[in-house]
């Protein structure tokens, strides 16, 4: 199973707490025990991520575990042979597209979102059109 990073839940941030790296890096052990070992990240929200962890403390760590998790770009083997189906139509959250959510919903995988209160669900119901589509949170 691939992961899909939630764009969204870093739009409008400046920077990430460390609360929410400990949580990412407790996901991340929990998920290798299910040998899920990569999350599919935009090249530019890659760049931005990194951006907003390496000025923390102990970075060092924190890019070792960065780089071990997230892959550039969203398309893979996976994504290539179901892209017609996310051009052909319209994702969103609330009234903000959508991709990585999107490619979740449509490879029937998770996304995985940075902790916050609003993502801080085990479901997503994102719009699929006019359509209600719901994917698994991470």
């Amino acid at each position: 199973m691939e992961l899909f990073f939630n764009e969204l839940s870093i739009s409008g941030k400046e920077s990430i707490g460390g609360a929410s790296i400990l949580a990412l890096i407790r996901t991340y052990r929990t998920l290798r025990k299910y040998d899920i070992t990569t999350c599919r990240i935009d090249s530019i929200d890659n760049l931005r991520l990194f951006q907003m962890i390496q000025n923390m403390p102990d970075s060092l760590n924190i890019k070792n575990f960065y780089f071990s998790f997230f892959r550039p770009p969203y398309e893979s083997a996976f994504v290539e042979q179901e892209q017609d189906e996310y051009y052909s139509h319209n994702w969103s959250y609330g009234d903000r597209p959508c991709i990585g959510l999107a490619l979740a919903s449509i490879l029937n995988s998770a996304g995985l979102s940075i902790y916050e209160s609003e993502w801080n669900a085990a479901f997503i119901h994102l719009m699929k059109d006019e359509d209600i589509e719901i994917v698994r949170n991470i």
